[in-house]
């Protein structure tokens, strides 16, 4: 394994456990087996550890959400379970994709929203297939309900993590979650 990859891991552990703020470059040092100041070598700093994080955690999702090439509601399932498959999968990585966008530069921010344009996107055009007759704003409100629902598998506690088959509960949550918002607003009984 690389160093690289190895600075990488360790810091995503860190990252993951105790938040961006609460680890210092000689500790992920320490975690991959090098010194702090070896890891200046690869990284410019902790910060471009954090954005390569997001990259590849981004990455990650991309790859694991490509539509099947169905349309309509087969689609949106493909993307809700390759969603919820990838935090299972690397639930470090997932954390720190939902957690810790505040820890980044303003540039690094703006370039990673800039990367999830596509990623975004990819969920609102399933979304408008299912439910055409919902707003543009409901849909991105939507979008954001369902990958925060489908994100909190890399929180959930040790004890929840037996859960035989986590992918699948949480996909028919979310998928049930997307069909109730989509339901008319009831009318207040007078």
């Amino acid at each position: 394994m690389s160093r690289d990859r190895k600075i990488l891991e360790a810091a995503a552990k860190l990252f993951h456990e105790r938040g961006f703020a609460g680890v210092s470059v000689d500790e992920i040092g320490v975690r991959a087996g090098v010194t702090g100041p070896a890891i200046y070598r690869h990284f410019k700093g902790k910060e471009e550890i954090l954005t390569s994080l997001f990259d590849e955690a981004l990455d990650g999702l991309l790859d694991a959400t490509v539509p099947d090439g169905d349309v309509g509601r087969a689609r949106l399932r493909s993307i809700v379970a390759g969603h919820a498959e990838y935090v299972v999968r690397a639930s470090e990585l997932a954390s720190i994709w939902q957690t810790e966008s505040s820890a980044l530069s303003p540039a690094s921010r703006r370039r990673f929203l800039r990367r999830t344009r596509s990623y975004f996107e990819r969920w609102r055009t399933a979304l408008e297939d299912v439910y055409p007759e919902r707003s543009d704003d409901e849909i991105a409100a939507a979008v954001h309900c369902a990958v925060t629902l489908i994100g909190s598998l890399a929180q959930w506690p040790a004890n929840l993590k037996g859960i035989d088959d986590r992918v699948a509960l949480v996909t028919e949550m979310t998928l049930a979650a997307l069909d109730a918002a989509a339901l008319p607003a009831a009318t207040p009984s007078a």
